[in-house]
């Protein structure tokens, strides 16, 4: 084996090192485990962010959306919305992390059942989400700068980094 020098095209540090312990492994055994611990890079594997699911215990997808997240392992933390509501910073976040309009976060039927006055402005709707919970869409599910409404559940996968089976 010839020596590595740094005319050579595939010269660095770490080959270098690695044959320097390769060649004198048997003599300075402690020595070129040291050098070679010292090369190694630590690789950082990021961690997922933590996962949110808005959920209605009385609603089937609710149920379903948070029993699939369990079911790949991840624990949500459960805000149950009718209990605490968003606030309307909170909602104007959800609806940019959905990246939709407030109207398609309604539920219509539920909207229409408690007569609110009809609008088309923005903050009206979220006004009137953060005053009368029932009547936003559910379940659902944040995970870092991204969210997603459970229907069908298994849209909440797409931002949880779970591998679909």
């Amino acid at each position: 084996m010839r020596p590595v020098t740094s005319a050579d095209s595939s010269f660095n540090k770490r080959n270098s090192v690695s044959n320097l312990c390769v060649a004198s492994l048997r003599k300075y055994k402690s020595i070129c485990l040291s050098l070679f611990f010292a090369s190694v890079r630590f690789v950082t594997i990021p961690c997922m962010p933590d996962v949110t699911i808005y959920h209605n215990p009385r609603c089937t997808k609710s149920r379903q959306t948070l029993a699939l997240l369990e079911s790949h392992g991840i624990q949500p933390k459960v805000v149950e919305y009718l209990k605490t509501p968003p606030d309307e910073q909170t909602l104007r976040d959800l609806i940019k992390k959905l990246g939709i309009e407030p109207q398609d976060l309604l539920r219509q039927k539920e909207y229409h059942k408690l007569q609110l006055p009809e609008t088309d402005d923005p903050d009206e709707l979220i006004s009137q989400m953060a005053a009368n919970p029932q009547i936003i869409e559910r379940p659902l599910v944040v995970c870092g700068r991204r969210a997603r409404i459970g229907r069908p559940p298994e849209n909440v996968l797409e931002i949880v980094d779970v591998a679909s089976s």
